[in-house]
Formats: structure tokens, C-alpha cells, sequence
């Protein structure tokens, strides 16, 4: 609530945190034998695993601009962070679709658990379907 990053703090994050997470789940999944590649694709970074004829897993984040709330702590005037109309989030994508939540701050460890934790729901719905 008491954080807006800006579009360099988000893009730091992928960088960061983001990409160094879905590269040790595409490493681990790799171990256990399931292909998984990570792509930069344009503004965010793709954990994509295929799954033959059936939809491919697909966990994306974005950074997504947001207007910056009436109620944000901003930096005395003439600074230039005051101007600020705009914060950015980093935002989770499926295959269908965003998710409607933000993941900035998150470590590598909690992005890691949030891929998982949607690959489970993944393959629970291929496995019913």
C-alpha cells in the first residue's frame, strides 16, 4: 500500500528476483525430465512449458503502469518523484490471462512458490480434464 515503484524498480526486479526464479524452476524442472524455456518477450519475462495437444503452462510477469493513488506518500514538491502521475506492478499472466495481482517485493523464493503453486493447479486440470 505505502509502495509505488517506478518502472526502473520493476524492471530491476524481473532482472533481479523474476528471472533467477524461473530459471531454477525450467533447472529443476528439467531434472525431473519436462522441457521449460525462459524468454524475454517484450516488456516481461515467460516461464512456458509445453504440453503436447493440450495448452501449454504458461506463467509471464509484466510490468503494468497504474495510476498513482490520491492517498500515496509522495516526496516534498520539486522533486521529481512528486511529479509521478503513475506507479508500475509487477503483474502475473497465465495462459489465461493476468491475474490481477502484483509480485514486486516478493523474493526468489516466494516467486518460486508462486510458479509452483500455479503448475500444481496446472496439471491438477489437465489430469481432470
Amino acid at each position: 500500500i505505502v509502495s509505488h515503484p517506478t518502472e526502473k524498480q520493476v524492471r530491476a526486479f524481473l532482472d533481479n528476483k523474476v528471472a533467477p526464479a524461473l530459471e531454477q524452476v525450467t533447472a529443476e524442472l528439467a531434472r525431473r525430465g519436462i522441457d521449460a524455456t525462459v524468454d524475454r518477450e517484450g516488456d516481461g519475462i515467460t516461464l512456458t512449458v509445453p504440453q503436447g495437444e493440450a495448452a501449454p503452462f504458461i506463467y509471464a510477469v509484466r510490468p503494468v503502469p497504474k495510476p498513482l493513488p490520491a492517498f500515496a506518500l509522495v516526496d516534498p514538491p520539486g522533486k521529481r518523484e512528486a511529479r509521478r502521475k503513475s506507479y508500475y506492478r509487477a503483474e502475473v499472466y497465465l495462459v489465461v490471462g493476468g491475474q490481477g495481482y502484483d509480485i514486486y517485493g516478493y523474493d526468489t523464493e516466494q516467486v518460486i512458490a508462486d510458479v509452483i503453486a500455479h503448475f500444481d493447479r496446472y496439471l491438477h486440470f489437465l489430469s481432470a480434464h
